[in-house]
């Protein structure tokens, strides 16, 4: 069975930086943890949102 890839945008980066853009097979609802170049892991909960782009939301989660 083939998996399901979808490209995510990260809605909020905790430093303001840009958006991140990434895919995933993870299902809807499962929780990633992106790190760019030089920053801390942030992690965000994957979503079935499309946004006008085509990629779907990626919300920010906050474990502080």
């Amino acid at each position: 069975m083939k998996k399901l890839t979808r490209t995510y945008t990260a809605l909020v980066m905790a430093d303001g930086r840009l958006a991140p853009r990434f895919v995933s097979s993870a299902p809807v609802g499962a929780i990633v943890v992106v790190r760019q170049a030089g920053g801390r892991p942030e992690w965000f909960r994957l979503t079935a949102t499309p946004l006008f782009d085509g990629s779907c939301v990626a919300e920010p989660i906050d474990f502080l």
